[in-house]
């Protein structure tokens, strides 16, 4: 991401209730240190932690290291010894495994992650 791209969505993002000051070039502004405005640092704060939590989220987990907490359905990245794969698979806790039926019977599962919430609407 560049600065260019950073403080757009800043610019889009937070707002002051104060002051609002948006400029890639803020010298002019009383409120400003090294081009980003001193009073709308708690909102730069609040978007750098929800991307690190979003982040996170979208993270794979390898299953060396751990495997889902409960049973349900994850994205999962799999191997067939050739080629790897991502697609949805149900993980059965009470068994530690995998539902891996069909011609997915020989996958190997490497990693997963849960899966995003569901389209909300505009």
């Amino acid at each position: 991401m560049t600065k260019e791209e950073f403080f757009e969505i800043v610019r889009r993002n937070v707002k002051s209730e104060k002051h609002t000051c948006f400029s890639l070039d803020c010298f002019e502004c009383p409120y400003s240190g090294e081009n980003i405005c001193l009073l709308d640092v708690n909102g730069i704060k609040d978007l750098v932690l929800e991307n690190y939590d979003l982040k996170e989220k979208t993270k794979w987990i390898p299953c060396s290291e751990k495997l889902p907490d409960t049973s349900g359905s994850y994205l999962c990245t799999c191997s067939d010894g050739h080629t790897n794969r991502v697609t949805m698979l149900t993980f059965l806790k009470r068994l530690k495994a995998w539902n891996l039926t069909g011609t997915r019977a020989y996958w190997k599962v490497l990693a997963w992650m849960p899966l995003p919430d569901a389209y909300g609407g505009d």
